[in-house]
C-alpha cells in the first residue's frame, strides 16, 4: 500500500475519511510505466470497482483487456464510440489508467459521506453536484473533471452502488491534482477564519454577560 504523504493524512484526517484519497492518471502510448508495487488483476472488473478497491489501499493499472464495462472503454478514451456520441469521455486515445498513487495524478478522487461532502464543499467554491443515473464514476468522476478542470461531486449510479460496491451512504467528489495539493492550505484558511469567528462571537457574548 502507498505510503499517503504529509499533505493527503492532513486530508483524510480533517474530513475524517475512513478511506484514502486516489490518484487517477490516464496511461497514453509511449508514457513510461513502472509496474512494480501495483497489486495483479486476477479478473475484469467496472473501473468504479478498481476506484472503490483503491481506496481502499490497493494500487493498479488497469489496461482495455481488465476493463468489464463497455461505456467505461468509451468515456476513459480506450475507444472510440461507433453509434452515438457519448459525453463525457476522454478524447485522446488512451492505452491505460493508473489508479491509486496521488504523486503525478491528473486527478484525485475522494469516497466520501454527505457530512464529509459538505465539510469538503466549505472549501471549494463552486463544488458542481451533479447526477445523470449512469457513467457517474468514469464520466462525471473523472471524464469531466479532467476535461473542465474543475471539482465535481456525484451522488453515483445503480452500477456503481452494485459493480463498484459503494455503499449506501457514500458519495464521490473528484478533484483535479493541483487543486487536491492546495487543499492543506485551504484548510488552514479555513480554520483560521473559523477561529476568528468564534473570537468575535465570543468577544460579542462576552460584553452582553
Amino acid at each position: 500500500m502507498e505510503q499517503l504523504d504529509p499533505g493527503s493524512l492532513k486530508i483524510q484526517e480533517y474530513l475524517g475519511m475512513s478511506t484514502r484519497p486516489v490518484g487517477v492518471k490516464l496511461i497514453r502510448q509511449g508514457d513510461p510505466v513502472d509496474n512494480t508495487n501495483y497489486d495483479k488483476i486476477d479478473s475484469k472488473e467496472s473501473f468504479c470497482r478498481f476506484v472503490h478497491e483503491s481506496a481502499k489501499g490497493k494500487n493498479f493499472i488497469m489496461r482495455r483487456e481488465d476493463l468489464d464495462c463497455n461505456k467505461a472503454e468509451i468515456v476513459l478514451g480506450f475507444r472510440e464510440p461507433r453509434f452515438a456520441n457519448i459525453e463525457p469521455r476522454i478524447k485522446e486515445k488512451i492505452i491505460g489508467v493508473r489508479i491509486g498513487p496521488i504523486a503525478d495524478a491528473d486527478a484525485v478522487m475522494l469516497v466520501l459521506n454527505p457530512e464529509q461532502g459538505m465539510t469538503l464543499g466549505n472549501l471549494l467554491a463552486g463544488l458542481k453536484v451533479t447526477f445523470k443515473w449512469n457513467r457517474t464514476v468514469c464520466g462525471e468522476g473523472m471524464a469531466s473533471v479532467y476535461n473542465s478542470k474543475q471539482p465535481t461531486m456525484t451522488l453515483l449510479c445503480i452500477g456503481a452502488r452494485t459493480d463498484g460496491d459503494f455503499k449506501p451512504g457514500e458519495l464521490l467528489v473528484t478533484l483535479p491534482y493541483k487543486m487536491f495539493l492546495d487543499l492543506p492550505a485551504r484548510m488552514g484558511r479555513f480554520a483560521s477564519l473559523s477561529r476568528q469567528a468564534l473570537d468575535s462571537l465570543s468577544e460579542r457574548f462576552g460584553k452582553h454577560h
